[in-house]
């Protein structure tokens, strides 16, 4: 169970080919995929990987070209390059892309296997790589073509961690760490940097793995600290180096080493540090059951998800509670030689928390494709603990022991196979953007942005009433949402529905806030123009002005009194406006446009 040297070698050709079939079982289908949601400006429609030049330029770019997305903190040139060599090379349909998020995900499964066959049986590592393969919060990670950089960059950790273990097994005990082995360990660092931010924590998952994962009983590294130091300080320096190099390469880039600014998600705006802290902990049930099984899937945790966490709360309280007892077992099980158990939860630990908020804020309150390296740290427990209840059944008769592995090694089958099944139907949520959008609201039909979002993409297909339905579906839910109103009005004035467009509208001017922007009143004030003409638009018009005195708003009183043939009265309203413009230039000069047309007619 120890080194892979005294590893059997009966049985792996066909441990293999059962990984490869569970994996292709569960996501053989999406290589029929689109290219969905951020694979559009990733990939489909990203300039920066246009031409064989940009295997260069790629290295002097943020990850998103937009504008202004150096802000973002992203910078991951290698994972671009990779997906430049594709698109030049001329496959430019998503089979490719898919296809490529296919194979490294197998290739995490092998590397996997390799590492839990390390300090587990030969049986329960194939167990644990096939469930690995087939587990449903991969989902995201695998089937996206965008987020298939947590495949690569696990490709990339697993890598140097086994790269790590087979030097630390293979070296003398009085020998230094070679630069052969220390320039690969760097190169695989360099690597997961490059592919995506995560892989800052490929040195710290090394190190765990070489400090405890290997077979219960196996010879622990008590060497003293300076003794460590000089055996490792090889590779701990060509990793410094990388690390330093990529920090001068993302200042060069971005501007910064990370973020300029804020990125955090919507849902920790103004929020405080401990209280997203608390929010977080409160989420760490939900989490703990993504790494097991997750129930349902979902694309996107907004603000729903941690409404009303933001102090103590019972699943913070018990997360906060299992997880320290589940520190101290692990911890007297390393004092007592097994160090397994400490070793797979700090994987876990280190691998999610670049994305777990506690530190600072990220993009995404909780994302499932963040989770696809902390699972390896999952499956680690798991096959740790499967191995001490399979322990039990050694000491039973043989019969029963054999009938025991049969019977298991049958049960283990046919739960893959429907497991695989399982997932790749629910992978089919990312075929599409409209599966992807319908997946957002099954998740959570009781969150107004999924609605939203999904209205958007109804309307940039031209379906408006489609549009429509969803908006009034999420202004039922939310009707206290400014931005929501705002859009749900437009929408409605674009379709021609002028009245309700104006009542909507109207909802707007109950903020303060609202009748003082300019956009706001003239969406208002022009529905009301269609729907009821000009006496609506005056009467609403002059309460408005009185209230806030926008350059806008008296173009509207003008117009009216203009339709009304009050001449004097639209000049008046102009003057008025123009009094008010201040540093409005593009209303004053509207104004006076306005009032200069009506001279001639005096």
């Amino acid at each position: 169970m120890g080194d892979d040297a005294t590893q059997p070698a009966t049985g792996d050709r066909w441990v293999a080919v059962a990984l490869v079939a569970a994996a292709l079982i569960a996501y053989l289908s999406t290589l029929t995929f689109d290219f969905v949601y951020d694979d559009r400006w990733i990939v489909h429609g990203n300039p920066a990987i246009r031409g064989w030049a940009s295997l260069v330029t790629v290295w002097s770019k943020p990850y998103w070209v937009t504008e202004g997305s150096a802000s973002a903190g992203l910078y991951r040139p290698l994972l671009m390059a990779v997906f430049a060599v594709l698109w030049n090379a001329g496959l430019r349909f998503p089979l490719w892309y898919h296809l490529l998020a296919v194979v490294a995900h197998v290739a995490a499964i092998m590397l996997t296997w390799r590492l839990l066959r390390r300090a587990v049986g030969v049986r329960i590592a194939a167990a644990g790589a096939l469930w690995f393969a087939v587990q449903p919060v991969h989902i995201e990670a695998v089937a996206n073509i965008a987020n298939s950089s947590e495949v690569l960059v696990t490709v990339a950790v697993l890598g140097l961690a086994l790269v790590s273990l087979r030097a630390e097994a293979g070296t003398p005990a009085a020998d230094d760490v070679s630069w052969k082995t220390s320039l690969g360990i760097g190169a695989l660092y360099a690597a997961a940097l490059l592919i995506k931010e995560s892989g800052v924590t490929a040195p710290a998952l090394a190190f765990v793995a070489v400090w405890g994962w290997r077979a219960a009983g196996a010879r622990a590294t008590t060497a003293p600290a300076r003794a460590m130091w000089r055996r490792w300080r090889r590779p701990v320096i060509v990793c410094a180096g990388v690390f330093a190099a990529t920090v001068v390469a993302r200042i060069a880039v971005l501007g910064s080493v990370v973020s300029e600014g804020t990125i955090a998600a919507p849902g920790f705006h103004g929020v405080s540090a401990g209280q997203r802290v608390w929010a977080m902990l409160a989420l760490g049930p939900r989490i703990v059951e993504l790494l097991l099984w997750p129930r349902t899937l979902n694309p996107y945790y907004g603000r729903r998800s941690i409404e009303g966490h933001f102090g103590p709360s019972v699943p913070a309280l018990l997360f906060l509670a299992a997880s320290a007892l589940i520190a101290v077992l692990a911890w007297r099980r390393a004092t007592r030689g097994d160090r397994r158990p400490a070793a797979a939860v700090a994987w876990i630990a280190i691998s999610f928390f670049p994305a777990s908020n506690l530190l600072v804020a990220t993009g995404q309150v909780l994302a499932e494709r963040t989770l696809y390296l902390p699972s390896v740290g999952a499956v680690m427990l798991l096959a740790v603990v499967v191995e001490a209840i399979a322990a039990r059944f050694t000491s039973s008769p043989r019969v029963v022991r054999s009938r025991f592995v049969s019977i298991g090694t049958a049960a283990a089958c046919v739960l893959v196979f429907v497991a695989a099944r399982a997932t790749s139907s629910r992978s089919h949520a990312w075929a599409n953007h409209e599966a992807l959008f319908n997946q957002l609201i099954a998740a959570d039909p009781g969150d107004d942005t999924r609605y939203r979002v999904l209205a958007t993409y109804e309307q940039k297909r031209g379906r408006t009433t489609e549009a429509i339905a969803l908006l009034q579906r999420a202004y039922e839910i939310n009707p206290r949402d400014r931005a929501l109103i705002t859009d749900y009005a437009t929408v409605l004035f674009n379709a021609g529905q002028s009245r309700r467009a104006a009542q909507m509208a109207g909802h707007l001017m109950e903020w303060p806030e609202s009748r003082r922007e300019p956009a706001a009143v003239t969406l208002y004030l022009e529905s009301l123009g269609r729907a009821y003409g000009a006496d609506s638009v005056l009467a609403a018009g002059e309460r408005l002005f009185a209230d806030a005195p926008l350059p806008a708003t008296a173009l509207f009183i003008g117009s009216a009194r203009e339709v009304r043939g009050d001449t004097a009265g639209a000049a008046a309203a102009y003057r008025a406006g123009i009094a008010n413009a201040a540093s409005d230039t593009a209303g004053l000069r509207q104004l006076g446009e306005r009032l200069s047309a009506l001279r001639p007619h005096r």
